[in-house]
Order: structure tokens, then sequence, then C-alpha cells
């Protein structure tokens, strides 16, 4: 863990070691909790964003597991000094530079978890990324912003190319 190469995206994780393609890197997991215990009526859309920042819907994409079932790392623990047993949680969102992606795995003390693949190789030191894949609808602005901004960007590359 240590401060990521993204402005303000705070600390991110580092291969302590070379991955290759399908090589897990990492292993996420928290509490497995309902989505309604992260999102109680009442929040604000700022109060949201917090309590979803660190939620991964797990029922959705692991067979089993209810749809409303959720991983969350709550907000007092998602400094890695007051939770490190997994730290697929302080991995940073890139769209463009993409190393990694999500999959699912079962640890052998957590049972089922979310897990980071390498989708390329992640050569020793480097910054591991992976694509949040936020609904827009949903996501926070910071998300969104970048997501227009890197379609701009390949809008201008296409245009450039014609």
């Amino acid at each position: 863990i240590g401060q990521s190469l993204i402005p303000g995206s705070g600390e991110g994780i580092f291969a302590k070691r070379d991955f290759f393609p399908g090589q897990l890197v990492s292993y996420l997991s928290g509490l497995k909790i309902n989505e309604d215990g992260i999102f109680p009526p009442g929040l604000s859309r700022p109060q949201q964003e917090v309590a979803g920042s660190y939620y991964f819907g797990f029922g959705v994409a692991f067979p089993g597991f209810p749809r409303e079932v959720c991983i969350d790392v709550p907000p007092r623990y998602r400094h890695v000094k007051d939770y490190r047993t997994t730290l697929g949680h302080k991995v940073n969102h890139n769209l463009l530079g993409t190393n990694s992606e999500f999959g699912f795995v079962r640890h052998p003390s957590h049972g089922p978890v979310v897990s980071l693949v390498a989708t390329h190789h992640i050569g020793k030191g480097k910054d591991v990324f992976v694509n949040y894949n936020y609904d827009l609808e949903f996501a926070a602005q910071w998300y969104k912003d970048h997501h227009n901004q890197v379609n701009g960007l390949c809008l201008n590359v296409l245009e450039s190319l014609t």
C-alpha cells in the first residue's frame, strides 16, 4: 500500500512482485451485508457516496448468494491500519490504464470473496488499477467526471484519425 500515482486518489495497491495475466493479485473482503444496511433511508446524496464508496455488489455476481448481498468496508475500517486482512479495497480506478479485473474466489478463511486478477503484466512496484464499472446513474461525481473526460479524449482521438 502506498500513495497512488493518480492525483487525489489517496492510497493504492502496488505490486510486491511481478504478476502475469490470470494471476491472483489480491483479495477483497469485508462485511457481507444486505444492501439496505449500507444505504438506510434518509441519506443525502453526499452521504450515499461516502457510504457506498467501498461497496461491492457481491450477490449480483457470485452464484448462490442472494442478489441483495454485498461486501462493504465501512468507513471505520477503510484505512489499512484498521483493516488489512484483505487489501483489494485499496485498489484504484482507472479506465485507460487497468491492469486487473474483479473476479470471485473462495478464500480459505472468509469463504466467497471478491478477487483482483491481473489482466496484463504488472511489474514489481507498479500501481494496480481496475475499472470500477459503476452504473453512471448512481456513480459519484468524480467517477462521472473521469468517465466523461476519457470519453472526450477518445472522441478527440477518433476525430483526429478521420
